[in-house]
């Protein structure tokens, strides 16, 4: 940050804006003053931040925080201090000379220079800085449209839409997110950011952490898939009917893994799904395993992709010894080989 960026007042003996002054007006000292505690409220105390200065050399990248700030006031709260003796000894000599300066013109002169030099500097700074933003979302705007055209897609090949994963998401307990930005970021912010922009960064957010939460593994190895998800006939009903998962077969392993990290939810016997388990993977996303010849984990257990489920078998409603697997989001069943499809992606 160059020196004499950002300057205000501290104590009697510091250079302040004079109310007075004709070279400020109330209205103005109110807006540096916030301006000020803005972009101050912005920096972490220990951790650094990044800003965007744009200047004649072009774009400059600085990293600070608080305390950075609060050493460089400091500093220049003594050079202004050096300032203010030589501004003195000065104007001293001149009325010495001269004969003619009254004590009170003196001080008002003096306070009217200092203050003149110093809102100009944090002026150009505030400037830059907003010019910074104003060329740094208006270069961004449309990558930011793309990247979130781009996750759409993604997200409505697995069945599913932007407006239900998001919402779904936000309503899911616990859920965490992105850091709360301060009162000052959000003021800076919402003055450069249009409404479609921030709502489509705040979307790719919660697509993101769907991603995230997506079990990618495949819950059985070396199987293949009996019958595939969406629209089938019963193969003991005979009737057409939606199939919410696939099914999966494996003559090498019978062991069923947990297909994502979570927690266990439900393991026990239950109607036609016979001995079945429930994973919750965060984020309103849960893996569901049915027809189990037995049960290896308990509701509580927290699981790691790869652990053991449980083994595969034919108890329920079904013809034959295989894993029914189904994944969704909210409850809305989802494709679960899209899902495994959206393992490079999602890594």
């Amino acid at each position: 940050m160059e020196s004499g960026g950002q300057v205000w007042s501290v104590g009697s003996d510091s250079p302040h804006w004079s109310a007075t002054s004709p070279m400020t007006t109330d209205n103005e000292s109110n807006i540096r003053h916030r301006w000020l505690a803005d972009i101050r409220g912005g920096l972490d105390a220990e951790n650094g931040n990044g800003i965007i200065i744009l200047g004649q050399q072009g774009v400059a990248h600085i990293h600070c925080n608080r305390r950075d700030i609060d050493n460089f006031l400091a500093e220049q709260k003594s050079r202004i201090k050096w300032q203010g003796r030589l501004y003195q000894l000065a104007v001293l000599c001149l009325v010495c000379v001269i004969g003619v300066l009254s004590t009170g013109v003196y001080q008002k002169t003096f306070e009217n220079i200092l203050a003149s030099e110093q809102y100009a500097k944090l002026k150009a700074e505030r400037d830059a800085i907003e010019e910074a933003f104003s060329l740094y979302t208006e270069m961004t705007r449309d990558i930011v449209g793309e990247h979130h055209e781009e996750l759409s897609a993604r997200v409505g090949e697995l069945g599913a839409n932007t407006r239900s994963v998001v919402n779904a998401i936000a309503s899911s307990p616990g859920t965490g997110g992105l850091t709360a930005p301060t009162k000052g970021s959000v003021r800076l912010l919402s003055e450069h950011i249009d409404s479609t922009t921030a709502r489509n960064l705040h979307e790719i957010a919660r697509v993101q952490e769907f991603f995230d939460h997506l079990p990618l593994n495949e819950p059985v190895e070396a199987s293949r898939v009996t019958s595939s998800f969406g629209m089938r006939e019963h193969p003991i009903t005979g009737r057409v009917q939606p199939h919410r998962g696939i099914d999966l077969v494996s003559w090498e392993n019978p062991t069923v893994f947990s297909s994502g990290a979570g927690r266990v939810t439900f393991a026990a016997k239950k109607g036609r799904a016979g001995n079945m388990v429930t994973i919750d993977h965060g984020s309103s996303v849960e893996s569901r395993y049915f027809h189990l010849d037995s049960i290896a984990v308990e509701v509580g257990d927290v699981l790691g992709p790869g652990d053991v489920v449980g083994v595969m078998g034919e108890t329920g409603f079904t013809s034959g010894i295989h894993l029914h697997y189904e994944v969704r989001v909210a409850g809305k069943s989802l494709d679960p080989a899209k899902v495994f499809d959206m393992i490079g992606y999602a890594e």
